[in-house]
């Protein structure tokens, strides 16, 4: 076979294994697909056989020119056979001479655009998105900064394997999830996700770790180390070198979290949350005509606990511990539950369900206490570090109304330092004035705008968000004026 029949035979095999598998029907924002493309055709070489021979014999002499004349009145002679052997060493030369690996491409994606097998699907910025319709009718939403490839799909012999490698995705499985749910996986860096529902998102954080959140139905998650089932309504979290942690339940604000990774407005998002965390059932008390709250008898209260707060961002690592489980690397957006402690690695912030938030500086701990018995709250426990805390707190000894910002730092061994920047701030039921300092029991003072700039320094801020706290310079004493 001649080497331009072989590039043919294997672009065709190249086109017929590319065969479009889906198509992008919506994009927010800015997208790419990579996509694997055959290379340039190879150009002939030719040769000009008889101004070769003609140069040649212009270079021989009288005898050679006699012994090439003797061995052209031998041509009549049959030539020596080609054996199997060389023709296969022919085959395999021209074969190689002209075969090369198909190259990356990347083309911006557009809505209409089909999709076919090891495409990469890329979002670009955080507000990006881009839903995709495959041929047997599974819908993908791609949140943004994600990277999803399309390892595998075929309707006809069903099966699916697909690949998320950062990012938040969220999956409604189409027939194949019908007929073959065994055959439809999603990897993801640490985890792999196989279905026995419909409906189900897929977030990418730090350190390798998955959360996986299943909306109808249920899903299994597996790493090297062991699988969980996640019912509907709840979600876990994987790490490479431990089995996925014990499920717990959705809420508004974890689906929240996950609806915003995914780009979804708020309209959207606030629809599919009413959609997804529906009322508890209820039945009429005929004796006191009042609505009493149904709690099935089979549910497991020890998973369900309020959300306390959510981490907003994190210089690096946060480490997350949750009900002894092995520890977790968090990352930003990540939803924090009550029982949750957090080890800040480097300077972070979160935000607490009642709209507060707290900096906290490196090597800083915090917990989240689980409720008492009755529905108390208890209070936050600031363990160790340095904070900033924003808006309204309720301590053990210090406590915030709305609107009041303050500074506290907590070493080992030494005495608490508070300093009041803004609104009402009291320790032990004492108000400090703003602008002053309280170390211990000692009585409050004002500080020094180097301590200041220290404190702010050791959450994680500069100079430039404590300015406007510094302390004004005082004025020089007047001269005294003396008449004679």
């Amino acid at each position: 076979m001649s080497p331009l029949k072989v590039l043919f035979s294997l672009l065709a095999l190249f086109s017929l294994a590319s065969a479009n598998i889906g198509e992008i029907t919506l994009i927010k924002g800015d997208a790419r697909v990579i996509r694997l493309v055959a290379p340039p055709e190879a150009q002939p070489i030719e040769i000009n056989a008889t101004a070769t021979m003609q140069s040649d014999d212009a270079n021989l002499s009288d005898q050679n020119v006699s012994d090439r004349n003797a061995t052209d009145q031998n041509a009549s002679l049959p030539a020596p056979q080609e054996t199997p052997l060389d023709l296969a060493d022919q085959n395999q030369s021209e074969t190689n001479a002209t075969v090369a690996a198909p190259i990356p491409q990347e083309i911006n994606a557009t809505v209409g655009m089909a999709l076919q097998e090891k495409d990469v699907v890329r979002t670009l910025g955080k507000g990006s998105q881009v839903r995709i319709t495959m041929s047997d009718g599974t819908l993908i939403t791609l949140g943004g900064m994600s990277e999803f490839t399309i390892e595998a799909f075929s309707a006809e012999d069903p099966q699916a394997s697909l690949s998320l490698a950062a990012g938040t995705l969220r999956t409604l499985t189409g027939q194949i999830g019908k007929v073959a749910p065994d055959r439809f996986k999603l990897k993801a860096k640490t985890a792999t996700i196989g279905i026995r529902g419909t409906d189900f998102v897929t977030a990418l954080g730090a350190e390798g770790a998955v959360d996986a959140a299943c909306l109808d139905g249920a899903i299994g998650v597996a790493t090297e180390m062991g699988e969980v089932t996640v019912p509907a309504g709840q979600m876990t979290t994987a790490l490479s070198g431990a089995a996925p942690a014990a499920p717990v339940a959705l809420t508004a604000a974890m689906l929240g979290t996950l609806f915003e990774a995914l780009s979804f407005d708020e309209d959207e998002a606030a629809e599919a949350i009413e959609r997804f965390t529906p009322l508890p059932e209820t039945e009429e008390n005929n004796e006191t005509n009042a609505t009493q709250i149904i709690v099935p008898e089979e549910e497991n209260l020890t998973v369900i606990r309020a959300v306390s707060g959510t981490l907003l961002s994190a210089a690096s690592s946060v480490a997350l511990d949750r009900e002894a489980d092995q520890p977790v690397f968090s990352d930003e957006n990540r939803t924090l539950l009550e029982g949750d402690r957090l080890v800040f690695e480097q300077a972070g912030r979160l935000a607490l369900n009642n709209q507060s938030e707290i900096a906290a500086g490196a090597q800083s701990r915090i917990g989240f206490p689980i409720n008492d018995e009755n529905g108390t709250a208890l209070p936050l426990t600031l363990e160790s570090g340095a904070f900033l805390l924003s808006g309204a707190h309720q301590l053990a000894m210090l406590n915030l109304l709305e609107g009041a910002k303050a500074l506290l730092i907590l070493a080992p061994e030494q005495p608490a330092i508070v300093v009041s920047l803004e609104g009402t701030v009291t320790v032990d039921g004492a108000e400090i004035s703003n602008l002053m300092l309280q170390e211990g029991q000692n009585p409050a003072r004002e500080y020094e705008a180097e301590e200041l700039i220290g404190f702010f320094k050791a959450v994680g801020l500069g100079e430039a968000e404590a300015k406007p706290y510094l302390p004004k310079p005082k004025a020089p004493p007047k001269p005294k004026i003396y008449k004679f």
